[in-house]
């Protein structure tokens, strides 16, 4: 792996259950576990706080290692959409738990 790739992928943290298939990179569905199945919110954090962590930070490694990429350039450009997309959707989804949140204390 070219060593200017290594560090976070943001597409990979916030969006690891669609990131993780379209890169052949299937630990990322295990989040889906917490989404689909009635699992106790504290087990739901276990599960699918490490594995974030864990894609997010070798996220950019396992993807080059898993996909064929035509060049260093084409990778960071289709990461550099996966990070602005999984940020917008990050905050979407706080903004909207912030929303429902005070909301719900009248």
């Amino acid at each position: 792996m070219p060593t200017e790739l290594q560090g976070w992928n943001l597409g990979a943290l916030f969006l690891p259950f669609v990131w993780g298939p379209y890169n052949r990179v299937w630990i990322g569905l295990a989040v889906l576990i917490v989404l689909l199945l009635p699992v106790p919110p504290m087990l739901g954090i276990l599960i699918y706080g490490p594995i974030t962590m864990y894609v997010g930070m070798r996220g950019n490694e396992l993807a080059w290692r898993a996909r064929k990429w035509d060049s260093v350039e084409q990778f960071r450009s289709v990461q550099g959409q996966w990070a602005k997309w999984g940020t917008i959707c990050f905050i979407v989804f706080v903004c909207a738990i912030l929303i429902v949140m005070s909301s719900g204390s009248a």
